[in-house]
């Protein structure tokens, strides 16, 4: 195949920088912010007020409850400092104790007043703090002198002395409380500040609301026309994953491959939103390309053919990757049908179809003019579509060798059949033509034999059997092979089945010097069978155990409910109930590795002892298998074998019938 480029095609991969990546989507971020812009919004519509509602009625709760009563409470106190002052004089001037009394209630009072009013300052700032306590040292002062006069500590000159008729300590009180009551002002004129500048924070929030409502409207609006956009896209999506699915089910449908390929093309028109899509297929002789299948408008009829050399699909397959194509009539290259007269202008994308190594062909998606062209995600959803069109070529081409295979198999079974029923037939006859004239001579037709000559005749007739015995073997093992073996289904009791058969065992290993121990549970399941088939396996078994045990040993016959299923059963009878005969004996074992060879023909573990010639087991776990079950060996060397015969508890005598056919 030539690897030379096209002439004068405008093509390029999947990396052109001109590909529109992305066309049509939505961002996480462009759909998240919006939603949390417009979420924003009505968060701050209600909860903004009714932060600054709260900040204003916090504020003026400041005013009215400490304050404006703070206040008013320094006023009262004045008075009663006045008054007291007025008592104390009285007190001077007459000595009455009724002016006494008085004076104690005012100072009562007083007390009282001032805790009030420490308690409404507590919360205020460091400059009141600082006032209240200046009074505090004022009015203590002035206490003390007062205290010191009526208990008779000082005399009224004194006194006089003290407090002169300018009362200096109450001028000082006044100017406290004054001070005081300038710190309340100015914290007065603070909280009405904050209360203005609240309220213009409101006003200027309320504003900004507004137009983050408008804002958030806008935003809903595009969301919509988002959502809109993001709808029709995953209806699209749907539709390319409905499409992608059918040709994907194709593979498995029992349709041929131009079936597959026609769905395949159809699907990609559908997956991509193309106007044409077509296969072409290499026909190796010719060196052609042939159009195999065709669908759309922009597509060329079935049979189409062009040349190979020089195509668009060798430009394609000499890069390993589908290529993008502006224009299929601007490059000198050969296209099918009438493609060229309609399309030339079309964007296409070519895919190379090709599996390990073996070129099949390309497929094209064509788009008519003007429409818009292949982008990248078009392109990777045509590259799945080629991806499914060359695993269809290999399928049929693994279908046609492995037809080819089973029909050569088939050949050589029955060849092999053939020749084993004409050399058993063959070597038959002669063989007993020879047993019926040593049993003439055994019976002294030809007259009396000598003890020696009697010896000799049965020992020939006795190889003679062994041989029909082992022809007969082989023909079994061949109509088994070949699918002639037929099974007679019926229920069977597998107790009663095992008693009988292996009585029938039993004198052969009395005579061996061997036990024979027979053990059944009790109850068994009735299984599904083929009786006499299955007395042929334990026969084989028992026969086998009998031969190989040495004297003095034991073989055990037990039918019991098994645990678990075969290793080799199939998932859906891993569920099923199963019932097993063992057949144990003492025998010299069997190596771990060779537990599975012993089960092939003609195969017999070292020491040989010249008895039988290996095709016991495998004809007897074909005969299990033929009926739902399996035979399987566990042994240790040195400590004798178990043979296990499988049955499935329910078989249907017909799904029987028709696994061995």
């Amino acid at each position: 195949m030539a690897e030379r480029p096209p002439t004068a095609v405008n093509a390029g991969p999947l990396d052109d920088d001109r590909t529109p990546l992305g066309r049509g989507r939505v961002s996480p971020w462009e759909l998240h912010v919006p939603v949390g812009f417009v979420l924003v919004s009505l968060l701050a519509l209600f909860v903004i007020p009714i932060l600054i509602r709260q900040r204003v009625e916090t504020l003026r709760a400041v005013l009215e409850r400490r304050i404006e009563p703070a206040r008013d409470q320094l006023d009262a106190l004045e008075v009663t400092f006045a008054r007291e002052g007025a008592a104390i004089r009285t007190v001077l001037l007459t000595g009455s104790r009724d002016a006494r009394a008085f004076y104690g209630r005012l100072r009562a009072v007083e007390a009282e007043q001032s805790r009030r009013l420490a308690a409404l300052g507590a919360a205020s700032g460091e400059r009141v703090q600082a006032s209240l306590r200046e009074l505090r040292t004022e009015v203590d002062a002035w206490h003390a002198t007062h205290d010191a006069l009526l208990a008779g500590r000082i005399t009224q000159e004194e006194y006089a002395r003290i407090s002169p008729p300018g009362d200096p300590l109450y001028e000082r009180i006044l100017r406290a409380a004054r001070a005081l009551d300038a710190e309340f002002t100015r914290e007065t004129a603070i909280v009405m500040a904050e209360m203005e500048e609240t309220g213009r924070l409101g006003f200027a929030l309320t504003i900004g609301l507004a137009l983050m409502a408008l804002v958030a409207a806008l935003a809903v609006i595009r969301i919509q026309q988002r959502l809109r956009g993001l709808a029709d896209d995953l209806r699209r999506r749907a539709r390319e994953e409905t499409a992608l699915r059918r040709a994907a089910e194709s593979l498995g449908a029992p349709i041929t491959i131009d079936a597959v390929l026609n769905e395949i093309a159809s699907s990609a028109i559908v997956a991509t939103g193309a106007d044409g899509a077509f296969v072409q297929r290499i026909d190796p002789v010719r060196q052609v390309l042939r159009v195999v299948s065709s669908a759309g408008e922009y597509a060329p009829p079935p049979r189409a053919a062009e040349p190979l050399q020089g195509s668009y699909a060798e430009y394609a397959l000499g890069r390993g990757a589908p290529q993008r194509i502006h224009g299929l009539a601007r490059g000198e290259h050969p296209l099918p049908g009438r493609l060229l007269e309609r399309c030339r202008d079309c964007d296409a994308v070519v895919v190379p179809l090709a599996a390990a190594g073996d070129a099949f062909g390309a497929l094209f998606v064509v788009r008519a003019p003007g429409r818009r062209p292949f982008d990248r995600d078009d392109i990777d959803r045509v590259r799945i579509f080629g991806n499914l069109a060359s695993l269809a070529f290999r399928n049929a081409k693994a279908l046609a060798e492995s037809e080819a295979a089973r029909h050569e198999l088939e050949r050589v079974m029955e060849s092999r059949a053939r020749l084993v029923r004409g050399f058993s037939h063959d070597v038959k006859n002669p063989l007993g033509a020879a047993d019926g004239y040593l049993e003439l001579l055994e019976m002294g037709v030809r007259g009396e034999l000598s003890p020696e000559q009697r010896e000799g005749v049965q020992r020939s007739r006795h190889s003679i059997h062994s041989a029909i015995s082992l022809i007969r073997e082989l023909v079994e093992l061949a109509r088994a092979e070949a699918g002639q073996l037929r099974l007679d289904i019926t229920p069977v009791d597998v107790r009663e089945l095992v008693r009988t058969t292996a009585e029938e065992y039993r004198a052969q290993g009395e005579a061996a010097g061997l036990t024979l121990d027979i053990q059944t549970d009790e109850p068994l399941p009735i299984v599904s069978c083929d009786r006499a088939r299955l007395a042929q396996i334990l026969g084989n078994l028992i026969s086998n155990a009998v031969k190989y045990s040495p004297a003095g040993g034991q073989v055990t016959v037990r039918a019991r409910r098994c645990d678990a299923a075969p290793p080799a059963a199939t998932p859906e009878r891993q569920a099923v109930d199963w019932v097993c005969i063992d057949v144990v004996d003492t025998g010299p074992g069997i190596p771990r590795d060779k537990w599975e060879l012993i089960f092939e023909e003609f195969i017999r573990l070292a020491p040989v002892t010249g008895r039988g010639a290996g095709l016991g087991l495998p004809i007897s776990r074909r005969l299990a298998r033929l009926m739902h079950g399996d035979v399987t060996v566990a042994s240790e060397l040195g400590r004798g074998s178990t043979f296990t015969v499988w049955l499935p508890r329910a078989v249907e005598g017909a799904a029987a019938q028709e696994a061995a056919a």
